[in-house]
């Protein structure tokens, strides 16, 4: 029974440490995947002028945005409310930014609150600084997981195993 109870808590601080390391590994990604959306809006700003309802739609069915959950919820408040306003109570009622640090949730409010408010090679340069703030993030994310999701990992198993022997 001891040692069903050990290797239940090797488990479980295994298991902790890899989610703790997947939290900073999914990170990584929803940053990549926002620099792929931010350069895909530039390009059609600066060679399609498509408007911010289509452009947003055209995203949403792509499938390489499916993770960003704001993106119908945006749509679905533009019925109702202008871009910035739909823009920002999407970003407050997503999934994918819950946990998130605040500096990517100030990057996409920034973003939020000023576009589609000024002539298009404005909102070009806007968009570009928001994919160079979001790569400097991407870096900083990128530093953290490979630093701090190998030390998750470890101290979820010596954690498990110390626990484990003292039940022992």
């Amino acid at each position: 029974m001891r040692l069903a109870g050990g290797f239940c808590l090797l488990l479980c601080g295994s298991l902790w440490g890899i989610q703790c390391s997947g939290k900073l590994r999914r990170q990584v990604a929803l940053v990549q995947t926002l620099i792929k959306f931010f350069r895909e809006i530039e390009d059609e700003l600066r060679y399609g002028g498509t408007p911010a309802p289509s452009l947003l739609q055209r995203c949403r069915e792509d499938e390489r945005f499916d993770a960003l959950d704001f993106l119908p919820l945006t749509l679905q408040y533009m019925r109702e409310e202008p871009f910035d306003s739909s823009f920002l109570q999407a970003l407050d009622s997503c999934s994918c930014l819950q946990g998130q640090p605040e500096a990517l949730r100030g990057i996409l409010r920034e973003f939020g609150q000023s576009f589609g408010s000024q002539i298009s090679e404005v909102e070009v340069d806007r968009t570009a600084l928001a994919v160079s703030r979001l790569e400097q993030l991407l870096a900083e994310s990128r530093q953290r997981y490979e630093k701090n999701g190998k030390m998750y990992r470890t101290l979820g198993v010596l954690g498990g195993l110390a626990a484990a022997i003292v039940i022992l």
